[in-house]
């Protein structure tokens, strides 16, 4: 089971006194890392504070007559999110993307002022003289007329022509 840091934000654990518990301040404190590890895999950046591995070898005082979280809860969600953090580190970073958000270019702004931008420098002047076409030039060296710019979920699509 994928979990995300939501889920593990609102994780309720039952508590235990008589039988053998974890210090509920070390799971916490656990349970923090792993929610910011959670949210920086989920804004699509790798670099995180906690690997699989480190989670994996968490060990916590255990209570015994004293309040502590149920063992088994505990190392049940431990393990789901083992799981979810392995397949993060397999895999490469992504954004997620939402309806509300527009995707960000690499110079941080939206594919919405991308395109505006895109079409003020190539609107007609106020005398009607049209400007210069946009180019962009490509790694080969080429270089093309900026056709259009199209919003995808992975980031914009610019389209040349020659």
């Amino acid at each position: 089971m994928a979990l995300t840091s939501n889920q593990v934000r609102e994780a309720m654990f039952p508590t235990v006194r008589l039988a053998a518990g974890y210090n509920m301040m070390e799971v916490d404190a656990l349970l923090d890392r792993l929610v910011a590890a959670l949210e920086t895999y989920e804004r699509g950046s790798a670099a995180v504070d906690l690997s699989s591995s480190e989670l994996e070898r968490a060990d916590f005082t255990q209570t015994r007559l004293r309040e502590g979280y149920d063992m088994r809860d505990v190392d049940a969600l431990i393990s789901d999110a083992v799981q979810t953090l392995r397949d993060y580190e397999q895999s490469p970073p992504r954004p997620a993307s939402s309806p509300s958000q527009s995707p960000t270019t690499a110079w941080g702004l939206s594919v919405k002022d991308l395109i505006r931008r895109l079409e003020d420098l190539q609107a007609t002047h106020g005398d009607g003289t049209e400007r210069t076409p946009v180019r962009a030039q490509t790694p080969d060296g080429n270089t093309y007329a900026v056709a259009a710019v199209i919003s995808s979920p992975d980031g914009p699509v610019i389209a040349l022509s020659p």
